[in-house]
Protein backbone atom coordinates (compact mmCIF):
# COMPACT_ATOMS: atom_id res chain seq x y z
CA UNK A 1 0.00 0.00 0.00
CA UNK A 2 2.61 2.24 0.82
CA UNK A 3 4.84 1.77 -2.58
CA UNK A 4 1.22 1.89 -4.44
CA UNK A 5 0.30 5.29 -2.88
CA UNK A 6 3.98 6.84 -3.22
CA UNK A 7 3.32 5.60 -6.32
CA UNK A 8 0.55 7.31 -6.97
CA UNK A 9 1.76 10.69 -5.43
CA UNK A 10 4.38 11.17 -7.68
CA UNK A 11 2.34 10.81 -10.70
CA UNK A 12 -0.15 13.35 -9.94
CA UNK A 13 3.20 15.32 -8.75
CA UNK A 14 4.57 14.40 -12.49
CA UNK A 15 1.22 15.57 -13.82
CA UNK A 16 0.75 18.89 -11.95
CA UNK A 17 4.67 19.44 -13.06
CA UNK A 18 3.33 19.14 -16.34
CA UNK A 19 0.26 21.10 -16.36
CA UNK A 20 2.09 23.73 -14.94
CA UNK A 21 4.42 24.23 -17.57
CA UNK A 22 2.12 23.60 -20.42
CA UNK A 23 0.08 26.34 -19.25
CA UNK A 24 3.33 28.31 -19.19
CA UNK A 25 4.32 27.50 -22.72
CA UNK A 26 0.50 28.68 -23.71
CA UNK A 27 1.64 32.03 -22.27
CA UNK A 28 4.90 31.80 -24.06
CA UNK A 29 3.55 30.83 -27.66
CA UNK A 30 0.11 31.55 -27.59
CA UNK A 31 -1.10 28.22 -29.46
CA UNK A 32 -1.56 25.09 -27.53
CA UNK A 33 0.42 23.30 -30.89
CA UNK A 34 3.45 24.76 -30.06
CA UNK A 35 2.87 24.87 -26.66
CA UNK A 36 2.87 21.24 -26.85
CA UNK A 37 5.82 20.95 -28.71
CA UNK A 38 7.52 23.60 -26.13
CA UNK A 39 6.50 21.43 -22.67
CA UNK A 40 7.89 18.38 -24.92
CA UNK A 41 11.33 20.03 -25.73
CA UNK A 42 11.78 21.41 -22.01
CA UNK A 43 11.01 18.02 -20.46
CA UNK A 44 13.64 16.18 -22.69
CA UNK A 45 16.53 19.28 -21.94
CA UNK A 46 15.89 19.19 -18.74
CA UNK A 47 16.27 15.40 -18.03
CA UNK A 48 18.76 15.02 -20.72
CA UNK A 49 21.10 17.77 -18.32
CA UNK A 50 20.38 16.66 -15.33
CA UNK A 51 18.93 13.04 -15.39
CA UNK A 52 16.73 12.88 -12.13
CA UNK A 53 13.26 11.61 -12.13
CA UNK A 54 10.82 14.64 -13.45
CA UNK A 55 8.73 15.37 -10.09
CA UNK A 56 12.13 15.84 -8.40
CA UNK A 57 13.39 18.84 -10.10
CA UNK A 58 11.74 22.33 -9.25
CA UNK A 59 8.73 24.02 -11.45
CA UNK A 60 11.06 26.60 -12.14
CA UNK A 61 13.61 24.76 -13.86
CA UNK A 62 10.99 23.67 -16.36
CA UNK A 63 9.74 27.17 -17.04
CA UNK A 64 13.59 28.82 -17.27
CA UNK A 65 14.48 25.85 -19.61
CA UNK A 66 11.38 26.79 -22.31
CA UNK A 67 11.43 30.32 -22.01
CA UNK A 68 14.80 30.00 -22.77
CA UNK A 69 14.04 27.71 -25.88
CA UNK A 70 11.25 29.94 -26.95
CA UNK A 71 13.46 32.54 -27.34
CA UNK A 72 16.12 30.65 -28.97
CA UNK A 73 13.56 29.14 -31.66
CA UNK A 74 11.55 32.48 -32.36
CA UNK A 75 15.00 34.05 -33.11
CA UNK A 76 16.13 31.33 -35.15
CA UNK A 77 13.09 31.59 -37.27
CA UNK A 78 13.21 35.35 -37.29
CA UNK A 79 16.93 35.33 -38.96
CA UNK A 80 15.55 32.45 -41.20
CA UNK A 81 13.06 34.28 -42.91
CA UNK A 82 14.84 37.87 -43.05
CA UNK A 83 17.84 36.80 -44.72
CA UNK A 84 16.23 34.52 -46.72
CA UNK A 85 13.90 36.98 -48.22
CA UNK A 86 14.67 40.41 -47.55
CA UNK A 87 18.67 40.41 -47.34
CA UNK A 88 18.85 44.27 -47.07
CA UNK A 89 17.71 45.14 -44.41
CA UNK A 90 16.61 49.27 -44.92
CA UNK A 91 12.90 49.46 -44.20
CA UNK A 92 12.06 51.08 -48.06
CA UNK A 93 14.25 48.10 -49.92
CA UNK A 94 11.74 45.67 -47.02
CA UNK A 95 8.69 47.30 -48.44
CA UNK A 96 9.81 47.37 -52.17
CA UNK A 97 11.02 43.40 -52.16
CA UNK A 98 7.70 42.30 -50.23
CA UNK A 99 5.77 44.51 -52.62
CA UNK A 100 7.38 42.45 -55.55
CA UNK A 101 6.57 39.32 -54.19
CA UNK A 102 3.40 39.96 -53.21
CA UNK A 103 3.05 41.31 -57.05
CA UNK A 104 4.10 37.39 -58.29
CA UNK A 105 2.01 35.62 -55.64
CA UNK A 106 -0.65 37.01 -56.78
CA UNK A 107 -0.33 36.66 -60.10
CA UNK A 108 0.59 32.74 -60.00
CA UNK A 109 -1.87 31.75 -57.14
CA UNK A 110 -4.94 31.81 -56.14
CA UNK A 111 -6.25 34.05 -53.35
CA UNK A 112 -6.46 30.59 -50.61
CA UNK A 113 -3.20 29.16 -51.89
CA UNK A 114 -1.51 32.33 -51.64
CA UNK A 115 -3.17 33.22 -47.85
CA UNK A 116 -1.91 29.50 -47.05
CA UNK A 117 1.68 29.68 -48.39
CA UNK A 118 1.53 32.76 -46.95
CA UNK A 119 0.53 31.57 -43.43
CA UNK A 120 3.16 28.56 -43.68
CA UNK A 121 6.25 29.98 -45.58
CA UNK A 122 6.06 33.56 -44.23
CA UNK A 123 4.57 33.79 -40.88
CA UNK A 124 5.23 30.13 -39.82
CA UNK A 125 2.16 28.93 -38.77
CA UNK A 126 1.26 25.17 -38.66
CA UNK A 127 -0.83 23.65 -40.73
CA UNK A 128 -3.39 22.69 -37.35
CA UNK A 129 -3.46 26.54 -37.08
CA UNK A 130 -4.00 27.61 -40.59
CA UNK A 131 -7.03 25.45 -40.54
CA UNK A 132 -8.45 26.94 -37.35
CA UNK A 133 -8.34 31.04 -38.56
CA UNK A 134 -9.17 29.76 -42.09
CA UNK A 135 -12.02 27.72 -41.35
CA UNK A 136 -10.73 25.02 -43.86
CA UNK A 137 -9.79 21.18 -43.03
CA UNK A 138 -5.91 20.17 -42.28
CA UNK A 139 -6.26 18.29 -45.46
CA UNK A 140 -7.29 20.93 -47.52
CA UNK A 141 -4.52 22.97 -46.18
CA UNK A 142 -2.38 20.60 -47.33
CA UNK A 143 -3.64 20.50 -50.72
CA UNK A 144 -3.67 24.17 -51.43
CA UNK A 145 -0.03 24.34 -49.75
CA UNK A 146 1.07 21.42 -52.25
CA UNK A 147 -0.53 23.61 -55.35
CA UNK A 148 1.28 27.02 -54.09
CA UNK A 149 3.99 25.28 -53.99
CA UNK A 150 3.97 24.07 -57.60
CA UNK A 151 2.79 27.57 -58.48
CA UNK A 152 6.69 28.71 -57.18
CA UNK A 153 8.07 27.42 -60.08
CA UNK A 154 6.03 29.24 -62.58
CA UNK A 155 7.26 32.68 -63.52
CA UNK A 156 5.38 35.53 -63.23
CA UNK A 157 2.40 36.59 -65.03
CA UNK A 158 0.84 40.32 -66.59
CA UNK A 159 -2.81 39.57 -65.03
CA UNK A 160 -2.39 40.67 -60.63
CA UNK A 161 -5.03 40.27 -58.19
CA UNK A 162 -4.01 43.82 -56.72
CA UNK A 163 -6.56 43.06 -53.95
CA UNK A 164 -4.45 39.91 -53.27
CA UNK A 165 -1.20 41.50 -53.57
CA UNK A 166 -2.12 44.41 -51.76
CA UNK A 167 -3.43 41.98 -48.52
CA UNK A 168 0.10 40.04 -49.10
CA UNK A 169 2.23 42.84 -48.47
CA UNK A 170 0.06 43.89 -45.33
CA UNK A 171 0.10 40.59 -44.02
CA UNK A 172 4.09 40.73 -44.76
CA UNK A 173 5.09 43.97 -43.30
CA UNK A 174 2.72 44.09 -40.50
CA UNK A 175 3.31 39.90 -39.50
CA UNK A 176 -0.26 39.58 -38.91
CA UNK A 177 -2.42 37.16 -41.00
CA UNK A 178 -5.54 39.45 -40.25
CA UNK A 179 -5.18 41.15 -44.12
CA UNK A 180 -5.43 37.48 -45.48
CA UNK A 181 -8.31 36.03 -43.26
CA UNK A 182 -10.04 39.10 -44.34
CA UNK A 183 -9.85 38.69 -48.07
CA UNK A 184 -10.29 34.77 -47.58
CA UNK A 185 -13.83 35.57 -46.09
CA UNK A 186 -15.03 37.84 -48.73
CA UNK A 187 -14.58 35.27 -51.20
CA UNK A 188 -17.79 33.70 -53.00
CA UNK A 189 -17.90 30.33 -53.02
CA UNK A 190 -18.75 30.26 -56.76
CA UNK A 191 -15.78 29.39 -59.28
CA UNK A 192 -17.29 30.23 -62.27
CA UNK A 193 -17.32 33.13 -64.45
CA UNK A 194 -15.18 36.02 -63.28
CA UNK A 195 -14.54 34.42 -59.93
CA UNK A 196 -12.32 31.69 -60.94
CA UNK A 197 -9.15 33.55 -59.76
CA UNK A 198 -10.67 32.45 -56.20
CA UNK A 199 -11.05 28.81 -56.29
CA UNK A 200 -8.79 26.35 -54.53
Amino acid sequence: MNMSSAAGSDQKDWNETYLSLFKYCLLLTRNKWDAEDLAQTAICRVLETYRELPGHLPQALYHKTASRLHIDFYRKQRRIVLERDIPDRSENHKETKIAELAEWLASVMTNKQAAVFVLKEALLFKNEEIADITGFTVATVKALLFRARQHTMQEGTAIIDQELASAISRSLNEEDPYPLITLLTAVPKSTSGPTARMAA
